[in-house]
């Protein structure tokens, strides 16, 4: 007997499936270095040009740039997919072959009208989400944001002017931007000449390093779904129908407590870490953790594997007596597969099993970064 299930990508893919909810929703432009040189979501493409290449890498196929490559040596042509629009996020991997590079990263800034701009400048990181019909500009600035060779995750969201989030490699750099200008309130619709380009724009300096992708979309992203994608960067795309034999699944496992990721005002029963009063297979009263105010803590479990099944996940815990409330949860990195409770706390021990929902299982795509969570009130 075989069993249907959706994979999500955990790495990039080699065939495009179309794009997952809600990531699809206002995406304008989707470059993926193993699909070729073309927008996924107009479909655009061009050819080979010389400075231009493709290859494997550390990171997956990249698009590789020279340093000396002309412009509109990765154009993806006259591109109306941001016009008017009033919030943007983008979502870039590039690489830099040397350190405080210059050259630009992507964008529509052929020095026409000009539309949004990601740039590298001596390594300062430069924003311009925004340049609108009366040459208007908001930019942001953001010093020695590449001070080495090497990768560079840049995920960023702005609307209403002048609000904004910047991720670099997953670290949010928001309050270390500088305000340089806030005078767009909105993307131009006037261009007419100006192409969408990864490396390169008329008259810039040229891209000398490489891209994985690149993204941009019309609509704005929070700070939790900007780290949801930085953990997994091409859950964009739409899960990859499989077949499982069901006899295939593995035997059950037991994932405990491993280690801290934070404590907040919880206090173990004895020692100094949360994890251990919680890692025995068999529970004891003798050892627990206790928080007398309101405090979150959270806790690593055991790396485990996928079992091949969107059924059987139970998350076990016990509440001892007392007073307040406890809510549970579990989550794969920052996000939250399962949350329960509040459970209100009495006069006797309580034992709960949770089982998640066949959707809940299927969400956990990284069996290796589960963590538990619990939140007193009380």
């Amino acid at each position: 007997m075989y069993r249907k299930k959706s994979v999500p990508w955990t790495s990039q893919p080699g065939v495009f499936t179309g794009f997952s909810a809600p990531w699809n929703r206002g995406l304008k432009f989707a470059f993926e270095a193993s699909l070729g040189k073309r927008d996924l979501v107009t479909n655009y493409a061009s050819g080979p040009v010389s400075g231009v290449s493709f290859s494997g890498g550390v990171k997956g196929v990249q698009a590789n740039f020279s340093g000396s490559q002309a412009d509109k040596s990765c154009t993806f042509g006259v591109h109306h997919g941001m016009d008017g629009a009033t919030e943007a996020t983008w979502d870039v991997l590039v690489y830099f072959s040397g350190a405080n590079p210059t050259g630009i990263i992507c964008g529509q800034w052929d020095g026409y009208t000009q539309e949004w701009l990601l740039q590298a400048s001596s390594g300062s990181l430069l924003w311009v989400p925004a340049d609108d019909n009366l040459t208007n500009r908001t930019r942001f600035d953001l010093s020695s944001a590449f001070p080495t060779a090497g990768w560079y995750r840049i995920s960023c969201s702005w609307w209403s002017t002048s609000s904004k989030l910047l991720l670099i490699n997953g670290v949010d750099k928001t309050a270390s931007l500088s305000v340089i200008s806030t005078g767009a309130a909105s993307i131009g619709t006037n261009n007419t000449v100006d192409e969408l380009q990864i490396g390169m724009a008329s008259g810039n300096s040229a891209l000398n390093g490489a891209v994985v992708f690149a993204r941009a979309w019309n609509v704005k992203k929070t700070l939790a779904e900007l780290q949801d994608l930085h953990n997994v960067p091409w859950r964009i795309f739409k899960p990859l129908p499989g077949y499982f034999p069901v006899a295939a699944a593995s035997a059950p496992q037991l994932l405990v407590p491993i280690s801290d990721v934070s404590a907040g005002a919880w206090t173990p029963s004895a020692g100094s870490d949360l994890y251990a009063m919680l890692d025995e297979g068999t529970y004891s009263d003798a050892d627990y953790i206790v928080s007398t105010t309101s405090s979150t803590c959270e806790m690593r479990v055991t790396v485990g594997t996928d079992p091949v099944s969107s059924t059987g996940h139970i998350l076990r815990y016990r509440l001892l007596a007392g007073t307040g409330t406890i809510s549970a949860s579990l989550k794969q990195g920052s996000t939250t597969i399962a949350s329960y409770g509040p459970h209100t706390l009495t006069g006797a021990a309580q034992d709960f099993a949770q089982t998640l929902s066949g959707g809940e299982a299927d969400s956990i795509t990284d069996y290796s970064d589960l963590r538990v969570v619990f939140v007193s009130n009380g």
